[in-house]
């Protein structure tokens, strides 16, 4: 059992930097001072990713260690464009962030 559990080891703590990942982003969103320079449509969008994401890791509560990180790394992605909007306090208009048209791309966490 200890061998497993070392073995098992780094994919939990894939595990765990996805989970902390989650309520760390969850509680951004939340949080009205963090999150005043969010829209609304981008709040909606987060919680839409996040939401996936979770729903992802409950169907695959077995992957490993690659999966897992993989996933993280999706979600920082996407969210991160969005979350610098609290770094340069900006308004959250649409198409300030990166020159885009202002269209955010569709939430999806890949399955594996």
């Amino acid at each position: 059992r200890r061998l497993y559990n070392l073995l098992d080891r780094p994919r939990l703590e894939a595990m765990n930097k996805l989970e902390t990942y989650h309520s760390a982003l969850l509680t951004i969103i939340n949080n009205e001072k963090l999150s005043e320079t969010l829209t609304s449509d981008d709040k909606t969008f987060m919680t839409n990713i996040i939401n996936n994401a979770i729903k992802w890791m409950n169907r695959n509560i077995d992957a490993s260690q690659g999966a897992l990180e993989k996933q993280l790394e999706e979600l920082e992605d996407i969210c991160l464009p969005i979350l610098s909007k609290i770094n340069k306090g900006e308004s959250g208009d649409p198409g300030e962030v990166g020159g885009d048209d202002g269209k955010q791309q569709e939430p999806t966490i890949e399955d594996d």
